[in-house]
């Protein structure tokens, strides 16, 4: 099948210079939730007064990236802050697609990109993918993948068709390049694109093209990088 308009708009790999309008821009700072879910680490990043629970190591990248929660719980005019998501799962497109709608109108810039899963070049080359739930409602459904490889035997596992998109392209295409606006005064943080990185064993696949395309340098993409190892989907 043909792919969906915004693959068709990120391939091939453009040059920052030949892209004139990015979703990324007028975005000092850019968060990337790679492997949404439901949207909990965009919510840490607009309203961190919310988790007082978080994680001390996120807290403190994220602060270090972005500033101190008072700074990030505004209007991404004052803060320079954009989100972007990306998840598979079609159990979660409500759920994002409210949260986008809410953070619009409180002029936090957010963006979801439902039913879509962040793969490598070559799964994103041949279009759709299959996308495997394991009905694990409790929790969100973690373990969904687009790999096959589900850790549960649960009777509600089920089979979908997503949409697929290159990571490597979308950041060249829309956040490399971008117009970037001054810093915010008091606040003098250099621009930042922070991604978390979630996706069920599809990394290793998402980072070689990463790589590949040298988005993992400092400036030229991804300055910095969270993400969680699935090894037992390539049997470690």
């Amino acid at each position: 099948p043909p792919l969906p308009p915004l693959l068709q708009a990120v391939a091939p790999l453009p040059s920052p210079a030949s892209s004139p309008h990015k979703l990324a821009d007028g975005c000092r700072y850019v968060f990337l939730d790679v492997g949404s879910n439901v949207g909990v680490h965009v919510r840490k990043v607009f309203e961190p007064q919310k988790f007082k629970l978080m994680d001390p190591d996120m807290k403190q990248w994220l602060v270090d990236a972005f500033g101190p929660n008072d700074a990030r719980n505004r209007p991404s005019s004052e803060s320079g802050i954009c989100a972007f998501a990306f998840e598979a799962n079609p159990r979660h497109t409500k759920t994002l697609r409210n949260l986008e709608t809410w953070y619009n109108k409180q002029g936090f810039r957010f963006k979801a990109f439902t039913e879509t899963a962040v793969a490598d070049m070559a799964t994103v080359a041949r279009g759709n993918t299959p996308f495997y739930i394991n009905g694990d409602a409790e929790h969100n459904d973690w373990g969904s993948n687009i790999l096959g490889v589900l850790s549960t035997n649960n009777e509600k596992q089920s089979l979908v068709t997503v949409g697929t998109m290159s990571l490597a392209r979308f950041i060249a295409r829309h956040i490399n390049g971008r117009q970037i606006p001054p810093a915010r005064p008091g606040l003098e943080l250099p621009p930042a694109v922070f991604a978390k990185m979630d996706i069920e064993g599809a990394e290793y696949g998402v980072l070689h093209d990463l790589l590949q395309e040298s988005i993992l340098c400092r400036g030229n993409g991804i300055d910095v990088l969270t993400l969680e190892w699935h090894a037992r989907f390539h049997g470690g």
